[in-house]
């Protein structure tokens, strides 16, 4: 019996640790779709806020087009360059045209989980070119408070 009361001491305090150590993450999930359109030329940038305490990242971007180019590039805070892709329409089309009548339509996508990323704004650069399409961007923020 005297053995009972240090068992039950020790099991209460495991558990109330475990659940203040499961209480405090979180996840914070964004998605946001940019669309291109009439031939788009105008370079945009997004921010991505990364806070403190941020485990990791993922970050899906994708992109469809069915005139044009775009290049999409992701930038750390600190300016370095963490990734890039391009696509871009091989047909010529000519405007006005109905979206069902495109020849084409090309899409492209990248994923990154960021490990322990910079804490900071990353940037999320897209430069169409003459393009007409969207892009898609998904992130999922895994935070321990």
């Amino acid at each position: 019996m005297k053995h009972l009361l240090p068992i039950l001491v020790l099991v209460i305090t495991l558990s109330s640790i475990s659940q203040s150590l499961l209480a405090q993450d979180a996840q914070f999930n964004l998605d946001r779709k940019i669309n291109l359109k009439n031939q788009d030329s105008v370079e945009k940038n997004i921010k991505i806020n990364v806070s403190e305490g941020t485990i990791n990242v993922y970050l899906g971007i994708e992109c469809k087009v069915s005139m044009g180019n775009v290049t999409i590039e992701i930038f750390d805070p600190n300016g370095v360059k963490n990734g890039n892709f391009s696509i871009e329409s091989q047909i010529e089309e000519e405007l006005p045209i109905r979206a069902e009548y495109y020849n084409e339509i090309v899409e492209g996508q990248i994923e990154q989980r960021l490990e322990s990323p910079i804490k900071g704004t990353w940037v999320i650069k897209i430069t169409p070119e003459k393009a007409t399409g969207n892009v898609h961007i998904k992130t999922k923020h895994y935070i321990n408070y």
